[in-house]
C-alpha cells in the first residue's frame, strides 16, 4: 500500500473571492515597500564615507482597502496571532477606513495602483505606516490562512524541519 503525505487543508473560512483580493494587495504592497514616502528614518554610519546619514526605516502608502477586506483582514490576525500588537493595529484601521478618500471608479490613480484594476465596491484610501517586516507578517498570515500551512520560515522557528509535520 502505498504512503500518502498528509495533506493539510485551507483555512475553511477562506473566501476565494474577497480573500484572494486581499492577499492580492498586501503582496502588492509588499513588493513597492520601499518606492513609498519616507515615513520614518534612524541616523546610519556609510561605512564607505564615514559620514552619518538618515536612513530610511519605514515608508507610508495610500492603499485602497473595502470594509470587507479589513474585516476578513483581523479575522485571519484574531485567529492565527491573538494578543499580538499587530492585531491591535490592524483593530484600529476600521476606525480609520471611514475618513479615508472614496476611490472614484475602479482605479486608484496615484503611485503603481493606478495599473491595477480594483474589483468592485466601495474603496477607501487609508495611508499605511508599517515596518517592512510587519507586511511580511501580515502576508505571511494570509498566505497560512488559504493554505492552512505556515511558512518554512515559520515552520523552522517552532522547531520543526521543513519537511516534519
Amino acid at each position: 500500500m502505498h504512503q500518502v503525505a498528509k495533506q493539510t487543508r485551507a483555512n475553511p473560512l477562506w473566501f476565494a473571492g474577497v480573500c484572494d483580493e486581499l492577499l492580492l494587495k498586501i503582496a502588492i504592497w509588499n513588493q513597492a515597500y520601499w518606492f513609498g514616502e519616507v515615513h520614518s528614518t534612524r541616523k546610519w554610519m556609510n561605512p564607505k564615507s564615514g559620514l552619518v546619514e538618515d536612513k530610511p526605516t519605514k515608508t507610508a502608502h495610500d492603499i485602497p482597502f473595502r470594509e470587507i477586506e479589513l474585516d476578513h483582514l483581523v479575522r485571519f490576525m484574531e485567529a492565527l496571532r491573538p494578543n499580538s500588537p499587530l492585531l491591535e493595529e490592524i483593530a484600529e484601521l476600521k476606525k480609520v477606513l471611514k475618513y479615508g478618500k472614496p476611490v472614484q471608479g475602479y482605479r486608484y490613480t496615484t503611485s503603481y495602483w493606478s495599473k491595477i484594476t480594483l474589483p468592485k465596491g466601495i474603496h477607501r484610501v487609508i495611508t499605511m505606516c508599517f515596518y517592512p517586516e510587519h507586511v511580511k507578517e501580515i502576508l505571511s498570515i494570509l498566505e497560512e490562512a488559504k493554505t492552512g500551512q505556515k511558512s518554512a520560515a515559520e515552520a523552522k522557528l517552532s522547531g520543526k524541519d521543513l519537511f516534519e509535520e
